[in-house]
């Protein structure tokens, strides 16, 4: 019998916006990666003040702590 993790049976319960964060976060990480760049030197690219501001990015919760107001 093949078990399945529980980490892929949480997510499945979870809202689709979630998931598609996450990729949009993935996607930045890998293009940033293949770019050669740290978080550190995309976030002054960008014009932000922190890399604390990509972190949340990249693993999908920047939509989180905006509505939290931690940003």
């Amino acid at each position: 019998m093949t078990r399945v993790p529980e980490q892929a049976v949480a997510r499945r319960s979870e809202d689709p916006a979630d998931e598609l964060l996450r990729s949009f976060g993935r996607q930045i990480k890998i293009l940033r990666e293949q770019a050669g760049h740290t978080q550190a030197a995309l976030a002054q690219l960008l014009g932000y003040s922190e890399t604390q501001a990509l972190s949340p990015t990249e693993s999908g919760h920047l939509i989180e702590q905006l509505l939290r107001g931690d940003l």
